[in-house]
């Protein structure tokens, strides 16, 4: 269930970067639901709320306290100007983490990696109106024959070409990595918030966004390597603790 199939009446309790959104439920959910629709944890909503037990169902018309860390609520009465005013939220903000949802009244607002992966991703025609030129599906032709179209010394030429070479290709005409989730998803692969070796990593961040491939995970943290990070063409690995906030692709 997406955040887009449900209605919730939200009142925002203080600045979003301790912020508490207090939501009359509109329908019988559970609290995993909310967890996922929300970005956030059962055990965080159980401690907002002071349940000492996990409920088998919420009930509707229920009002209950949730962690707005990365995906707030706007009230339907207040308009986007406003309300993004009254939080502190500058507009480039609201773009970067809401490119597929900038038509329109918005109600669900990301403010973090981890929020907009967590909102519904639209079809790939609404983001790319002349999709029907790409080709997302995966190639029938072996991996080794497919030429890399990608732009020599950047993220998405380096990513192509370890997965080729990890035999795990994909195709070669996904565009910006930005987009590369939605692609991921519309060609079958997988999309995933949680990591997984030999996985592309996809962050929105910057106006191209950025990928890399997962190169090992532990408890908490994952090592990738990347191409660009510090430089065209430089290949780079780092350690990523805040893995949560990315997508990965299978």
């Amino acid at each position: 269930m997406f955040l887009s199939h449900i209605f919730m009446v939200a009142t925002l309790l203080s600045h979003p970067s301790t912020m508490i959104q207090q939501v009359s439920l509109p329908n019988d959910t559970t609290i995993y639901q909310l967890a996922q629709q929300f970005a956030t944890t059962s055990e965080r909503i159980k401690q907002l709320n002071y349940m000492t037990q996990t409920p088998r169902y919420l009930k509707k018309y229920e009002t209950l306290k949730l962690p707005a860390d990365h995906i707030l609520m706007k009230p339907p009465h207040q308009t986007l100007p406003n309300f993004l005013h009254n939080q502190h939220i500058s507009y480039d903000t609201f773009q970067k983490f809401n490119p597929y949802n900038l038509q329109g009244d918005v109600q669900y607002i990301a403010i973090s990696n981890k929020g907009m992966a967590h909102l519904s991703l639209p079809d790939l025609s609404q983001l790319l109106p002349n999709s029907t030129k790409y080709d997302t599906s995966p190639k029938t032709m072996p991996a080794e024959q497919i030429e890399n179209t990608y732009t020599s010394g950047q993220c998405t030429y380096y990513v192509f070409e370890q997965r080729r070479q990890r035999h795990r290709p994909i195709s070669n005409n996904w565009g910006d990595a930005k987009y590369w989730a939605i692609h991921a998803q519309e060609a079958g692969y997988t999309v995933s918030n949680r990591p997984r070796a030999n996985a592309i990593l996809v962050s929105q961040e910057g106006r191209y966004g950025h990928v890399a491939i997962v190169e090992a995970c532990h408890k908490h943290t994952i090592l990738i390597s990347e191409m660009n990070w510090q430089g065209e063409g430089v290949i780079s690995q780092r350690v990523i603790s805040n893995i949560g906030d990315y997508q990965y692709i299978y």
